[in-house]
Parts: C-alpha cells; structure tokens; sequence
C-alpha cells in the first residue's frame, strides 16, 4: 500500500523541499524554437528564479497545490551542453545538467517503431566477423 501512495503522490508533490518535476532531468532535449516551460514543486508564495543565456527568468509564486512555472524563452539548436540552475526566493536550488534544445519526437506504439521514413537516410551496418 506504502508503494502504491509513493507512485500516485511522489514526495515532491507532498511538501518539502524546493524541486523541479521528476518529468525533467539531466541530458534531456527541450524543443527548439519554442518557449519552454519548467515546473516543480515549493512550499505555497515561494518564487522560482534562474538567469538563463543571459536572460532572467522569474515564476508566479508557488501556488497553493505548491505548483510553480517558469517560461524559458525560445532557444536555438544548440550543440553545446548547457546547465539550468533554478533558485527558490527561500534560497533552495536544483539544477538541470547537460540539456540541449533541438528537435523532439515522441514515438509510440511497436509495430509502427520499426517504419523506416523515406526521408530519413539509410546507413548500412557493417558488422565484422
């Protein structure tokens, strides 16, 4: 029963400390081109602030399902890593690794994971004996 509750409301969904949703993480890709929006978890009236490429960023407070957002602006493809470090107003970080923003696809299902698209290039493999 302990597990089932742990799954439906995670920890960080319940009080404590300042934290970004458990749906991000480090070497994640966020979509290029396009405003991208982060959110976790505060205690209610805390503000969430970062200073990304330059740019400061700042979330309505935390409201009272303890629920806060920041809107990255829109970001070209980037190759090089970069670190998103977030700050809460009560002086708590978390901090994204390694994220890059470019093209993002979602793929579902199995029988349609394998379609080959004509537009994508076929690479032989090459496998040594």
């Amino acid at each position: 029963m302990r597990v089932l509750l742990q799954l439906l409301f995670p920890l960080s969904a319940l009080g404590g400390p300042f934290s970004i949703s458990n749906v991000f993480g480090d070497h994640m890709v966020l979509q290029r081109d396009t405003p991208a929006n982060i959110f976790g978890f505060a205690d209610p009236g805390v503000v969430a602030t970062t200073v990304f490429q330059g740019i400061k960023v700042t979330s309505a407070p935390a409201d009272a399902n303890r629920t806060w957002t920041l809107a990255l602006p829109a970001q070209p493809v980037t190759r090089t890593p970069q670190v998103i470090t977030i700050t809460s107003s009560d002086g708590q970080n978390a901090v994204l690794n390694d994220v890059l923003f470019g093209d993002v696809h979602i793929c579902g299902g199995q029988s349609n994971s394998e379609f080959i698209s004509p537009l994508s290039p076929i690479i032989p493999l090459r496998v040594k004996s």
